[in-house]
């Protein structure tokens, strides 16, 4: 390789531009010694392969007409193009950059496209306009990739093989931002605007983060795989989607929506509860599709907040039609109101309302009333066909048939008095008050069972 210092190289390309006799200025197996600082037009497509900067690299205020193409090339400080203007496409085939990559305030008349390359710090796309594309795709990896305030006219694309530590779209005029086979550790986005699409489609991201966004386009997201959903400071007054979506077992994954409106989210196909923690505070879920939605176990700052996402969750089932999950989260709604109420308080009475409601779990379980039904009537059935000196009590043998069969007929809340041939309930005023005790218990807990069973009504 060729030792050649920053001026010596631009030197050799506006040599190369001026001769005619060559179509293309290739720059091949050089090493620049010191810093390159280009400010040339030039109307002559641009490769430079297998070329090693040891020092910054800086494209200011250029117009090229033809592409420039970067290839096995290793920057070792910042590469950076200011204010540059490109008739061709600007392609990184392959390389290793070692610093920032930095593209400002440039105007692509085709595309900018990352077809390969080692990043390992940030590559900053900033207030760009762009006439055609921006793709990501081939074997790329970086650190973070941020494209802000920039337009571009048709879509923004990745679809990269190697890994993208962190991607950030924020303030962008774009039609179209698509995600396909994508793998991103963070994706970023803080604004979709109207008319904008952002598609992200059989990818894998390890975060997906919803920040200070205002969503007035359509977010996308499906068939894809993702370890954690990051959701703060979001309004949404159109369309975000969740389909089909597979969660990535990790200590580490959660679901949280912190201080948001999420509007009609719809979430089709996503079980939740393989997120290690579920977090919702302060927030507007009540619009939401839940279709094949499966949530539980929510975490809160507190029992009221928790309480109104139960309560808005359970109106957003049952506007879907899901009558099932909109019981269990009225049955979390009620336990939660149960826990918010003070005994000795102007609440005392809901309170125990609240409390009696506990013996079938708020309507979520009938078998819970039966064993309170049996254990609790049991011992003062027993107690009156002692006072009743009934035979079968007092007899050596202790006919455990009889006094079960009776039994059941004890349970019944409008059994008669002489229910058991030869005695009465009511010749003892004692056998008076259990008998009516026995029948308010009996009633109360058929009741319960009942309401249980009807959790699964149409």
């Amino acid at each position: 390789m060729i030792n050649i210092s920053g001026s010596e190289l631009v030197e050799e390309i506006i040599k190369l531009e001026e001769d005619s006799i060559f179509e293309k200025i290739s720059l091949f197996n050089y090493i620049v010694t010191s810093e390159f600082k280009f400010i040339r037009d030039i109307s002559k497509p641009i490769e430079i392969n297998k070329v090693i900067f040891q020092e910054k690299a800086t494209f200011t205020s250029s117009v090229f007409m033809r592409q420039i193409e970067l290839c096995k090339v290793t920057f070792h400080k910042k590469l950076s193009f200011d204010g540059t203007v490109h008739h061709g496409h600007l392609r990184f085939t392959s390389g290793i950059f070692e610093q920032n990559v930095s593209i400002n305030f440039c105007i692509f008349h085709k595309d900018l496209k990352l077809h390969g390359g080692v990043f390992k710090k940030n590559i900053g796309i900033n207030k760009v306009m762009c006439n055609s594309g921006l793709y990501c795709e081939g074997e790329i990896s970086a650190n973070a990739i941020s494209i802000y305030s920039s337009t571009i006219k048709y879509e923004v694309q990745f679809m990269n093989e190697g890994k993208l530590d962190y991607l950030s779209l924020s303030e962008n005029n774009c039609k179209k931002t698509a995600l396909y086979n994508a793998n991103i550790g963070v994706l970023e986005i803080n604004d979709c605007s109207e008319e904008e699409l952002i598609e992200i489609e059989d990818s894998q991201l390890d975060e997906l983060r919803l920040e200070d966004l205002r969503n007035k386009g359509e977010l996308l997201v499906k068939d894809s795989k993702l370890n954690s959903i990051t959701i703060i400071n979001l309004i949404n007054s159109k369309n975000i989607k969740f389909l089909n979506i597979t969660v990535n077992n990790s200590l580490s994954n959660h679901f949280s929506i912190k201080n948001s409106d999420i509007g009609t989210t719809e979430f089709l196909n996503v079980d939740a509860t393989q997120f290690q923690t579920v977090e919702i505070e302060d927030s507007i879920v009540m619009n939401v599709l839940p279709i094949n939605f499966e949530i539980e176990n929510i975490k809160s700052k507190d029992s009221k907040n928790r309480k109104e996402i139960y309560r808005q969750l359970k109106y957003a089932f049952q506007k879907s039609g899901d009558n099932y999950k909109s019981m269990q989260f009225a049955a979390g709604e009620m336990k939660e109101l149960f826990h918010n109420y003070k005994w000795f308080s102007k609440h005392f009475i809901d309170k125990f309302i609240l409390w009696t409601r506990k013996s079938n779990n708020y309507d979520q379980n009938w078998l819970k009333p039966l064993l309170l039904l049996l254990a609790i009537i049991f011992p003062i059935y027993f107690n009156i066909l002692y006072q009743l000196e009934v035979p079968y009590v007092f007899n050596e043998t202790f006919a455990i048939k009889d006094i079960l069969g009776k039994y059941l007929l004890f349970l019944n809340p409008t059994h008669k008095p002489d229910f058991i041939k030869g005695f009465n309930l009511n010749s003892q005023n004692s056998t008076i008050a259990l008998d009516y005790i026995c029948r308010l218990l009996s009633g109360y807990f058929i009741y319960q069972i009942v309401k249980a069973f009807r959790k699964m009504k149409e």
